[in-house]
């Protein structure tokens, strides 16, 4: 057991918003919440920018959110990977407090059988965000085709 590590090794949809609060990474110029870069529905995702407020007519102000830039839509043989389709065959989810990463291994079946494994990792230093690999997307078993739109 590593202290420095907090892990999800199975994934519950009924604690998305608190997980995504859990999982919330950044460096000291800005913060982006846990959310996936597939998307799922009711999800909350933010990224706030230090000393950057926006007016609200509700209270003072409040962190102002910038564009999320980690919306990743990956295609295989024609079928969109998303956590709320499909069966999920195995879950990891793990923060590296010490060295700021974040990284997330899913196992996954599509609803037409097809099934993959797939990889990220974020992670945060001083003056730089990244993902620190692309993301991994392994076919099990099979010779699928993969689609990231826009890579």
């Amino acid at each position: 057991m590593n202290l420095w590590h907090i892990n999800e090794n199975e994934f519950d949809s009924r604690k998305l918003q608190s997980h995504e609060t859990v999982y919330t990474i950044g460096n000291g110029y800005f913060g982006t919440r846990g959310v996936f870069e597939e998307g799922y529905p009711k999800e909350t995702p933010a990224t706030l920018l230090f000393g950057v407020f926006d007016k609200i007519a509700v209270g003072k102000e409040e962190l102002a959110n910038a564009p999320d830039w980690l919306t990743i839509k990956l295609f295989v043989n024609g079928e969109r990977f998303r956590l709320d389709h499909g069966k999920i065959l195995d879950y990891q989810r793990t923060l590296d407090m010490q060295h700021g990463i974040l990284q997330r291994t899913v196992r996954w079946e599509s609803p037409g059988g097809i099934r993959i494994r797939v990889r990220a990792a974020s992670r945060w230093r001083s003056s730089l965000v990244a993902y620190t690999d692309a993301p991994l997307i392994c076919p099990i078993g099979t010779d699928d085709e993969f689609h990231i739109p826009g890579m």
